[in-house]
């Protein structure tokens, strides 16, 4: 019979590192790496907290309306953005904390974080750091394109 520790594909840390109870503390430290799987588990439940949070906050001023019903509709429209805002500042160190972590693993400087905050880039950053593979394990940084080669 094969031992239990031959028969796994996989490190026996691999899967531990997927459950959110150990990525979301993982995110407060700007260093190491995080997979592409680490990364979404930890993106996705800031998300899913962002969104709670935001909808908390959306019922108070709905409450709120319906117990004050002479606040204008310009009023309350500028409460949910607000509270959009708020929503966002308890889950932005844990989500930057795990884009760092993330561009680390694809060998490139934790400060890309900051092209997050441009609109477009961002979303385009945020898809390849979803989906580009890390480069292998010998390898510090992915391959430079040819462009670059200062021989070709």
């Amino acid at each position: 019979m094969i031992p239990r520790a031959q028969r796994l594909d996989k490190p026996p840390t691999e899967g531990r590192r997927l459950n959110p109870l150990i990525v979301i503390p993982e995110c407060l430290g700007f260093s190491g790496r995080f997979s592409r799987n680490e990364y979404f588990v930890a993106v996705t439940l800031m998300s899913l907290v962002n969104v709670a949070l935001f909808l908390i906050m959306a019922f108070a001023i709905s409450a709120i309306h319906s117990l004050l019903p002479d606040i204008k509709p310009s009023t309350i429209m500028l409460l949910l953005l607000l509270a959009e805002v708020l929503a966002a500042v308890p889950t932005l160190p844990f989500t930057i904390g795990a884009t760092v972590r993330r561009l680390h693993d694809l060998g490139r400087s934790g400060s890309q974080t900051l092209l997050v905050f441009v609109p477009i880039v961002g979303q385009i950053l945020a898809f390849e750091l979803l989906f580009k593979p890390a480069p292998e394990h010998g390898q510090r940084r992915p391959p430079r394109s040819r462009i670059f080669d200062s021989d070709a």
